[in-house]
């Protein structure tokens, strides 16, 4: 089970995908909203589980592979050509996880992707019964951020987001 983030930025904004206000121009756009928030839930999931399984080496029965992409902005580069690889090949994977801007959670977490496999809503529903969180899902697989680079590649995969925001692409 592979799980995601995108580690790239706008750099000073100078694409076409910047929204900056005209007086934050050439600022570097470092990324807290879009994607930095991914890349610390990430890690942390890596510490956790690095840290259970440690204690707990018989419940983790899949192997976690932690990946932060470059290149998504651009086209989703790094997860593609990763997809396409040798290595990814011969790792059998079973489901991809992806975390693209979660770190504005209002009133719900949306789950996406949940029509790339059968079991993911049954998944997604149980879950909801454990957590606080308020889940919403989306069953359309077709998303511009890493996940859509694994389900073209035949891979299940769920993405969580929290909402676009005024703040996107911007410093």
């Amino acid at each position: 089970i592979i799980i995601g983030a995108h580690g790239d930025h706008l750099g000073l904004g100078d694409g076409n995908s910047s929204l900056a206000k005209p007086n934050e121009q050439s600022k570097v756009h470092f990324g807290a909203d879009d994607n930095a928030s991914g890349v610390a839930a990430l890690m942390e999931l890596a510490r956790y589980y690095s840290e259970f399984k440690a204690k707990n080496p018989a419940m983790i029965k899949n192997n976690l592979v932690f990946a932060v992409w470059s290149g998504e902005e651009l086209g989703l580069l790094g997860s593609s050509h990763f997809v396409k690889s040798e290595e990814a090949k011969k790792m059998n994977i079973k489901a991809y996880l992806n975390m693209d801007m979660i770190g504005r959670y209002r009133d719900h977490l949306l789950v996406q992707a949940v029509g790339s496999a059968s079991q993911w809503k049954a998944i997604v529903e149980k879950l909801s019964t454990q957590t606080d969180l308020a889940l919403a899902t989306q069953e359309d697989p077709y998303l511009s951020t890493d996940s859509m680079a694994f389900y073209m590649a035949g891979i299940p995969t769920i993405s969580l987001f929290t909402g676009a925001h005024s703040e996107y692409h911007s410093p």
